[in-house]
């Protein structure tokens, strides 16, 4: 048994007699997107027919164009000028649910409360 690459937690067997050729006999799951941060960071993974498919946040870019799994960067520059008024749009991502947020995790009632909350910066 292991853990192969892609996170998934497989189980083989060794045939001695079958060209001493190497089995999956048991396999956590069968959909790729479910090891966590398979897609890296800033993004997330929707699965297709069973095959991972890594998709970017608004506003961020892939690291690695050759590589989905390398996670994702700002394209963008924060603005820190606190003497200016700006403004962030946040959107929202259908059918997504976030777990196990390793940064932080805010409870807020509602949208609003984000709202009034970003006001104070």
């Amino acid at each position: 048994m292991r853990i192969d690459a892609d996170g998934i937690f497989r189980l083989y067997s060794h045939d001695l007699k079958k060209n001493a050729t190497w089995s999956i006999e048991w396999v956590s799951s069968k959909d790729k997107c479910v090891p966590k941060g398979l897609c890296g960071l800033n993004s997330y993974c929707v699965s297709i027919d069973l095959q991972p498919d890594c998709r970017r946040l608004p506003g961020f870019e892939s690291v690695n164009q050759g590589n989905q799994t390398s996670g994702c960067e700002r394209n963008f520059v924060a603005d820190t000028n606190r003497n200016e008024n700006f403004t962030y749009t946040m959107e929202e991502l259908e059918s997504t649910t976030w777990e196990d947020v390793s940064y932080m995790s805010l409870r807020l009632s509602d949208k609003d409360d984000c709202i009034q909350g970003s006001a104070g910066w």
